[in-house]
């Protein structure tokens, strides 16, 4: 049995400037399946936050077909790519629905499912993805370093496929997975440039998620407690496998 937790908050630059949230996140869990869901709307963008949000709201749906068994993930590259397809096609007919260009929703986009045996992540841009077990933690997919700090690549480009990282993980001997947006990177990461997890961080982030108290909002107040250096909105969403009850208990 697993247990899904997370939550996006508008970073200290958003917030002193009277703007919202451009991130957006989500999940699911259920029937031995399991979807977590991070995007980043690009800040410089005037609809990125809508941009974020489609893109969540189209993997939900994927990953709800899956978990109620109306889908199956037979090939998991496969259905990631038609999943970031779907995404980039829903964000270019609402904009070619209105005055905008495509362009003005440009978001990230990072997608973990889990279901059966095998662990599927799809990232385009600087998202961030860690699985935990026995062994530690170790980031998966890491993104592609760029001349400047803060470039990056969007679902939203025409060539978005070519900049789709996708990896495939057995599930045995994962335990905890973990989604963020960039705007984490210098809490969660203990080496940017080689990607390596600081591992308290995502320690304390898991016991916290298998507390019987576990709430959203609770990881939003962390959120917005954190110094992140960056100002840059927060996104981490989490699942955990938890314990299964002992038998006659």
């Amino acid at each position: 049995m697993w247990r899904a937790i997370g939550a996006s908050v508008p970073g200290t630059s958003h917030t002193s400037a009277g703007r919202g949230c451009d991130d957006s996140s989500g999940w699911l869990h259920g029937a031995g399946t399991v979807c977590l869901i991070a995007a980043d709307g690009a800040g410089s963008r005037p609809l990125s936050a809508y941009g974020s949000r489609i893109a969540v709201d189209t993997v939900l749906e994927f990953g709800a077909a899956l978990r109620d068994g109306e889908a199956t993930m037979d090939d998991p590259g496969a259905w990631l790519t038609d999943v970031f397809t779907e995404v980039h096609r829903r964000i270019e007919t609402v904009a070619n629905g209105s005055d905008h260009d495509p362009y003005d929703y440009a978001t990230t986009l990072a997608v973990a499912v889990l279901a059966g045996e095998v662990l599927a992540i799809g990232q385009v841009g600087d998202t961030i993805a860690v699985v935990g077990g026995p062994g530690g933690y170790r980031t998966v997919g890491p993104a592609e370093q760029h001349e400047y700090a803060n470039e990056t690549e969007f679902v939203t480009r025409e060539d978005f496929a070519a900049h789709l990282r996708l990896d495939t993980v057995e599930a045995e001997g994962i335990d905890e997975i973990f989604l963020s947006t960039d705007g984490l990177r210098y809490k969660i990461l203990d080496d940017l440039r080689e990607s390596v997890p600081y591992e308290p961080f995502f320690a304390d982030l898991a016991a916290y998620a298998r507390s019987a108290g576990a709430t959203p909002d609770a990881v939003a107040r962390f959120l917005e407690a954190v110094d992140d250096q960056t100002g840059d909105d927060l996104t981490v969403v989490a699942a955990v496998r938890m314990q299964e009850p002992a038998a006659g208990s």
